[in-house]
């Protein structure tokens, strides 16, 4: 059975507080204090492991968008829909806490994140078009995500990623 490190573990123990902490009480609210004391860690280890609690969030956040780094060639033709699809059944999965994030009005300062994923992914799999391309399909990408995440996630993983698609591809009657 493989182990988990001391750091693993308490980096764990952190960032589930603070997931536990953002349900009860709005982000900004929230102390390192009243994070260490939920994880049953000190401070010394919290400040170990982390910056600060943006930090937290951040390390957080980012391995929820970078699932497409697991894929081979994930954003080919063939690809693409099984690549939205992982990705938005990992949303669904972790909807409560993105829901917390969209709530407390702070999705929004992830866009960089998703920018510099996708730029890496798009660099790595040979995919780049113009400079513009990261930010365009980020932002889109995380613009129908809130949307979702406010209707409540009505759609399935499926149903956004043809949804993505369409919006992304195929948007009928704009020659330009």
């Amino acid at each position: 059975m493989e182990q988990i490190s001391y750091h693993a573990s308490v980096k764990e123990a952190i960032t589930q507080a603070l997931l536990i902490l953002m349900k009860h009480e709005p982000y900004e609210e929230i102390s390192v204090a009243e994070i260490v004391r939920k994880a049953g860690v000190g401070r010394s280890s919290f400040y170990r492991a982390f910056l600060d609690k943006d930090d937290v969030l951040e390390q957080y956040v980012t391995s929820l968008f970078s699932l497409s780094s697991q894929l081979d060639d994930p954003y080919s033709s063939a690809n693409l829909k099984q690549t939205i699809i992982l990705h938005y059944k990992a949303y669904y999965e972790n909807r409560e806490f993105l829901k917390t994030l969209v709530r407390n009005r702070i999705l929004y300062r992830f866009m960089d994140t998703m920018r510099m994923i996708t730029e890496d992914t798009i660099e790595r799999n040979n995919l780049t078009i113009n400079i513009y391309q990261p930010a365009f399909f980020s932002a889109a990408c995380l613009g129908v995500l809130t949307r979702w995440l406010e209707r409540d996630c009505k759609e399935t993983p499926e149903e956004v990623a043809d949804i993505l698609i369409t919006l992304l591809f195929h948007t009928p009657g704009r020659d330009l």
